[in-house]
């Protein structure tokens, strides 16, 4: 027994000694003494002394370094918290221990501040607040009307719409309204403020419109008198903050992210397509119905249409883009940078939310197998499943029947010309007098004015719409008719009269029918 203790007696000698020989080892054996004890300043100091005058490199130096500063952020911010709280700015301190709880890793700080936080709650609740769950922003492109929940809204323009939301608990009447305000802080630190918006200050009263959500929680609309929205120009990370009377009760951070609006380039298994911007507008959809051998029945009803932003195919889908998703190609002629062809309606869905999921998209279509959809009327389609649109999805799709047209007259850009990008019946697209017969490579002749290649000929494409009667009034974003036996197809194709190739002209076909004269391309929404 005595040797045992003479044994270990010389071991603890000899650590000793290493440690006396080594003073990086004890500068960190002292600073870990420290951190345990709760002395992170006086552990800090250890390090950085043992860092710059020991020139120690131990990376468990670094490790407990910060774990040192963590803890004395932490401190400081709940003496912060801590402070507001005295100061009976419940609203201020609330937030600040929210901070706090979504940082902290102990248990025992985790339940002092959950406890402070209900304290601030019911304090709030004393004295008539609101308790704010979150804020959200809604972009008001009419384009999308998607939430950006609890922060970094994504928008794509020179300059964006943002509209706070509050969602809140203790708001089921309106008796705070005209006391409650909101400001935008911005990435510099300084008060936002745009200038049509508010020229005068940078805090905004609103008018509040409580909405029943669920039980205990509402959600409560800010519109700001005179505007509803604000204009922000800048990219960078923002504040949204909420005020009753002179008291801050929330705020949230936000990052806006300002990419411009305009074509973009995507690529699938090593293919690249083009996707061209179509600014959303106004225009005069269909064709004077008249002389029944230019306007068949079918066009009239000319009618205003009105449509947000969107992109569509710069060309059609390529043999090489369908092969490069679907791994099949079964077009009659053949060519990498020929049109796709022989594809029914189905085929060109499935194809649509393929593309999407490989270049990191949500597929726009649910498509149900062994369902049939109780809106086809035609029973002589041969494919048994139901496919229903996600317009919230960022996806690629089939252009609606607007959008095709409203493309293959040029946009805003449109000179109001009967084919896509010329007056000139003969064409420069390819059609039965210029094709020679067969198919030729898209983007192989003249583009229209938004420099979008092969809508009056090339191939007719497949549109998303049931193929129906016009609505004579002014509609917006329509996606044609509820039900019907076929499907919509656009455009003259490479076998047909220049006729064909009108921008306003309409064909349909079964969902499940195909050819060597039938293609389409994609869209997007913005």
């Amino acid at each position: 027994m005595k040797k045992t203790y003479t044994v270990l007696i010389v071991l603890l000698c000899m650590m000793q000694m290493i440690l006396a020989q080594n003073p990086c080892a004890t500068a960190l054996k002292n600073a870990q003494t420290d951190y345990n004890n709760g002395k992170y300043s006086s552990a800090l100091q250890k390090i950085e002394n043992a860092e710059t005058n020991l020139k120690c490199k131990d990376a468990r130096l670094g490790e407990l370094k910060q774990k040192c500063l963590t803890e004395i952020n932490f401190s400081n911010n709940k003496s912060s918290a801590d402070s507001k709280f005295s100061a009976q700015n419940y609203g201020e301190a609330l937030n600040l221990y929210r901070k706090l709880l979504a940082s902290s890793s102990k248990q025992k700080n985790t339940k002092d501040i959950e406890k402070r936080i209900q304290e601030c709650e019911e304090k709030i609740a004393e004295m008539g607040y609101m308790t704010i769950e979150r804020i959200e922003f809604a972009n008001l492109n009419s384009s999308s009307n998607v939430l950006s929940d609890y922060g970094s809204p994504i928008y794509s323009d020179a300059a964006r719409l943002l509209k706070p939301r509050i969602v809140c608990r203790g708001c089921d009447d309106q008796r705070h309204a005209v006391k409650i305000s909101y400001k935008i802080i911005g990435p510099d630190g300084k008060l936002f403020s745009d200038p049509l918006f508010s020229p005068t200050g940078y805090t905004f009263a609103v008018n509040v419109v409580v909405e029943p959500w669920e039980t205990g929680i509402q959600k409560i609309n800010l519109e700001a008198w005179g505007s509803p929205v604000l204009s922000i120009y800048s990219p960078g990370d923002y504040v949204c903050e909420i005020w009753y009377e002179d008291h801050l009760i929330f705020s949230q951070s936000f990052s806006m992210e300002i990419t411009p609006f305009g074509n973009r380039q995507y690529t699938a298994n090593g293919v690249a397509f083009n996707m061209v911007a179509i600014r959303g507008s106004q225009f005069k959809m269909g064709g004077k119905y008249g002389n029944r051998k230019i306007v068949p029945h079918n066009e009239k009803n000319e009618h205003m249409v009105r449509l947000s932003d969107y992109y569509i195919g710069e060309s059609e889908v390529t043999q090489a883009l369908w092969h490069a998703v679907m791994r099949t190609n079964n077009s009659y002629h053949l060519g990498d940078s020929l049109p796709v062809s022989n594809v029914s309606w189905y085929d060109a869905v499935e194809f649509c939310n393929r593309l999407s999921e490989l270049t990191g998209h949500t597929p726009y279509y649910v498509i149900v197998d062994n369902q049939r959809d109780p809106n086809n009327k035609n029973r002589e389609d041969e494919v048994a499943c139901a496919v229903y649109a996600n317009p919230r999805s960022d996806g690629f799709r089939l252009p609606t029947e607007a959008e095709w047209e409203y493309a293959a007259r040029g946009g805003e850009k449109g000179r109001g010309y009967q084919y896509s990008g010329t007056n000139d019946p003969a064409g420069e697209w390819w059609n039965l007098r210029t094709s020679k017969g067969d198919p030729h490579p898209v983007a192989d002749s003249r583009p229209n004015e938004l420099g979008i290649f092969d809508m009056s000929g090339s191939m007719s494409e497949w549109c998303y719409d049931w193929f129906g009667p016009y609505n004579a009034n002014s509609v917006e974003n329509p996606t044609g008719a509820v039900s019907g036996k076929y499907r919509v197809l656009r455009g003259g194709s490479w076998f047909g009269l220049p006729r064909q190739g009108r921008v306003s002209r309409r064909s349909s076909s079964n969902a499940d029918s195909y050819g060597e004269q039938v293609g389409f391309r994609i869209s997007k929404n913005r």
